[in-house]
């Protein structure tokens, strides 16, 4: 057959009778009964012409027959009098609204070789990934060197019971932008005996995922495998693996432990046990601001003081804490409207449209901003996301902890799309919890925490939970180390609370200054209001805690010097100062007066 009778797939339609398309065979996979699966209901492929045009093709069970010896992988062929249907499935494999169909009177022929990769790679780059481009409802091909690899996780879907695999390693290309792919059963087990079996060998480990589906967690993209049409390679014999190899000696990236069988990572639980930095709650809160120049006399006092304003160093870290989650905040909300790509809180801003002019009326569209420098100049899209104000205790104080979306999920097993779904009278009120969220109560967890420089400037008592987990292994070892501390009998203050009677601590009393002052996006420190470290009485008011206040400002009559609030094991301390615990006057005890 002569090429001026072959038609291409970017020529053909559903309207096209009696034409002919040379084509490769790129992949192939059986097509089960929805209702029966262990009957076949159609072979299914993705098909190349000589343009590198990809197009799904569906041969069904009753006419398969005829055709199944020529469908195999790599090989080229002449398809005669097909149709050509479209194609309405929500997942597409290639970026074709239409669909290639094998019928009765279609013929077969094998024919030469039309040139071309014999897998149809087609790379996107990891830029247009990482910035959404080029990105449709279809799948991409990815090529990277490995970078780290994360360990063997079991997920069971709650649904039906059935119990998968995956593995989520992290790959790079030759500019250092990176990817994660996550990988799901048979290609996760293809993966981990790939790392086997370059253990303790100086090669780079280049892997390639052909037909993988993108999707965006927590402002992080992934590339997951689809069922059975994906493609891992793992250093494969092909000119695109040899041509990466070539150039990453070019740009003279050299064979290490990283990039050779990559770094693995830690899962939470043992990075959570390895941790050195386990702390009781009432020690996280004796993390203070420190000077950096504290102990130096040498410098003459201008310039010490010089040296103190531009050097203050924050105890700013991430520690380790076991609790009990005695309840969850009612007047803090529990999901915002973030950002996908940076988690940021989004703001909606009404503009005119470009229509505007054209119609002479005013014509407006919402526009999705973030004020992330990361969005700026990028389509900006959103979700839904948790953010839970939880209250966790342990035997030597509580403290306010704020649960964030992927943690949250975790813990639930549903978004907040699930629950709202199931719960539609929450969504124009976030300040009602949903019994969902309510059964976070009562559960003991490990949290590591973040302690930031904001958190100690400002004395805000509220950290971020960075990662979790209830695994009983993990907890009974951390509640070993919790027994086995010295807790003095002024830090082991009673907390006996009920859940069940939990209710908010946070009022318009106890608002910080500071946190009103500088609004930050952050949901970590976008916080209305301050818990003190202090063991607060369930029966507390603002009115009572202000009375109490009261109590202790007429001790005057009775000590001849206050306390200062940042000594006080009782005072609610101020926030928005910075404490200066080098002033002597701050550091005078309380002298009981004697009667004469």
């Amino acid at each position: 057959m002569e090429n001026h009778n072959i038609t291409m797939f970017r020529a053909v339609d559903a309207f096209q009778e009696r034409f002919s398309v040379k084509v490769r065979v790129i992949r192939v996979w059986e097509h089960p009964e929805r209702r029966n699966p262990s009957q076949l209901y159609s072979f299914d492929m993705i098909l190349m012409d000589e343009e590198g045009t990809k197009m799904e093709a569906t041969c069904l069970n009753r006419v398969l027959p005829q055709f199944r010896p020529s469908l195999v992988e790599k090989k080229c062929l002449i398809i005669r009098n097909p149709t050509i249907g479209f194609n309405n499935s929500t997942y597409r494999y290639v970026d074709n609204q239409n669909r290639l169909c094998f019928q009765g009177t279609t013929e077969v022929i094998p024919c030469e070789d039309i040139g071309g990769s014999p897998y149809g790679f087609d790379f996107l780059s990891f830029a247009d990934l990482l910035n959404s481009n080029g990105i449709s409802n279809s799948t991409v091909d990815v090529i990277g060197y490995l970078v780290r690899s994360f360990p063997k996780e079991t997920v069971t879907n709650k649904l039906t019971g059935k119990q998968a695999v995956k593995v989520t390693i992290e790959i790079s290309d030759l500019e250092g932008r990176t990817v994660f792919l996550t990988l799901w059963d048979q290609y996760c087990d293809k993966v981990l005996s790939f790392f086997e079996s370059i253990k303790g060998k100086n090669i780079h480990a280049i892997i390639i995922l052909q037909f993988g589906k993108v999707k965006w967690w927590n402002g992080v993209a992934y590339v997951n495998n689809s069922y059975t049409v994906s493609r891992l390679f793992c250093n494969h014999d092909c000119p695109e693996v040899d041509e990466f190899r070539n150039r990453l000696f070019e740009n003279s990236i050299e064979v290490s432990e990283s990039t050779s069988l990559g770094s693995m990572a830690k899962s939470v639980e043992e990075e959570i046990l390895q941790s050195k930095d386990f702390m009781n709650i009432c020690d996280v809160f004796s993390l203070k601001t420190v000077s950096f120049f504290d102990n130096l006399k040498l410098f003459s006092k201008t310039l010490l003081y010089i040296f103190l304003c531009c050097h203050i160093h924050m105890q700013v870290c991430k520690v380790i804490i076991l609790g009990n989650i005695l309840g969850v905040y009612k007047d803090e909300g529990w999901f915002y409207e973030g950002c996908n790509r940076c988690n940021k809180k989004i703001n909606k801003v009404v503009n005119l449209s470009e229509d505007t002019q054209e119609s002479g009326s005013a014509v407006t569209k919402e526009v999705l901003t973030c004020v992330s420098d990361r969005c700026a100049f990028k389509t900006i899209t959103s979700s839904l996301k948790f953010k839970i104000q939880l209250r966790v205790q342990d035997p030597s104080a509580s403290v306010t902890l704020t649960l964030f979306d992927r943690e949250a999920r975790k813990l639930l097993g549903k978004s907040v799309d699930d629950i709202l779904t199931a719960n539609p009278e929450f969504r124009s009120d976030s300040m009602k919890i949903p019994a969902e969220v309510d059964t976070l109560v009562g559960q003991t967890a490990a949290f590591k925490i973040d302690v930031t420089g904001y958190v100690l400037k400002y004395n805000i008592h509220k950290y971020g939970i960075l990662k979790l987990t209830v695994d009983p292994n993990v907890i009974s070892v951390l509640q070993e180390k919790q027994s086995s501390s010295q807790i003095t009998s002024s830090q082991n203050m009673s907390l006996n609370v009920d859940a069940s009677e939990f209710e908010s601590q946070t009022s318009d009393g106890f608002k910080n200054s500071a946190s009103k002052r500088i609004e930050n996006t952050t949901p970590v420190s976008n916080m209305a209001s301050t818990v003190s470290p202090v063991s607060l009485d369930l029966t507390d008011t603002p009115d009572s805690m202000l009375a109490k206040d009261e109590v202790k400002r007429n001790l005057v009559q009775v000590y001849d010097v206050e306390e200062d609030s940042h000594t006080s094991a009782t005072k609610i301390q101020k926030t928005g100062e910075v404490q200066d615990f080098n002033s002597a006057e701050k550091r005078k005890l309380l002298i009981p007066k004697v009667e004469k």
